[in-house]
């Protein structure tokens, strides 16, 4: 682990357990890689129509190997994540990356490579998701 996702993971709890030390509740969205999130949080981050259909079909229902020292593994399904290898890969990883600030408007947001936190803080479970889920 890099020691600046050590840092930010230590700033996370500290932040947390400092809001619910003081009685507030914390909601808390956490992406661990760019495209492992669900059909759902896809809707809500207003990708919709082809561009939501081409992403489901380019992301689902895949199969891949490995090969190592020349030995060839059996075919599996994978079923998320980006295509290694491809020359859309890493663009839409770029695209992700660099939309997603813009798509959250409150709350707060922090980045590592392709982990994504997002979290908000309130007084109940509906202020906590109001202030960072709209």
């Amino acid at each position: 682990m890099a020691i600046r996702q050590v840092y930010l993971l230590i700033h996370l709890t500290e932040t947390w357990r400092t809001a619910l030390d003081s009685g507030s509740l914390v909601a808390v969205a956490y992406f661990r890689k760019a495209f492992d999130i669900s059909d759902e949080a896809k809707k809500r981050f207003y990708i919709t129509g082809m561009l939501l259909d081409f992403l489901k079909c380019y992301l689902s229902e895949r199969r891949q190997f490995r090969r190592l020292n020349g030995t060839k593994s059996d075919m599996l399904w994978v079923s998320i994540g980006i295509p290694y290898g491809t020359v859309l890969g890493p663009t839409l990883v770029t695209v992700f990356t660099n939309e997603m600030p813009t798509s959250v408007h409150l709350g707060s947001l922090y980045m590592f490579a392709d982990d994504t936190t997002v979290f908000c803080i309130g007084d109940s479970p509906d202020m906590a998701i109001a202030h960072g889920c709209t």
